[in-house]
C-alpha cells in the first residue's frame, strides 16, 4: 500500500500542484462542501493540478488505484 501523503506538492500553495503517482489512478477533488471540482483518471508518474481558479479553502483530493483509495487534505491559499 502506497502512502500519497508527500506526493502531492507544494501543499499549501496557490493552487498549481504537482502530484506523484506510483501507478495508474482515477482523481477525484471535491470542495468541503461536498462540489465536484476535478474527476480524472491519470497514468502513472507525475501530473500537474491547476486549482488556481478555485476559491481558497481546503479540498479533498482522492486518489483510487485499483483496489485502494486514499484521501489527501490540500490547501489553496493566496
Amino acid at each position: 500500500h502506497h502512502s500519497y501523503y508527500n506526493m502531492v506538492y507544494p501543499n499549501p500553495n496557490n493552487g498549481s500542484y504537482s502530484i506523484c503517482l506510483p501507478s495508474d489512478a482515477t482523481l477525484i477533488i471535491t470542495s468541503v462542501k461536498g462540489e465536484l471540482v476535478l474527476k480524472r483518471k491519470y497514468s502513472k508518474g507525475i501530473h500537474k493540478i491547476d486549482l488556481s481558479d478555485k476559491p481558497n479553502g481546503i479540498y479533498f483530493m482522492k486518489i483510487i488505484s485499483g483496489a485502494q483509495y486514499e484521501t489527501l487534505k490540500v490547501i489553496k491559499e493566496k
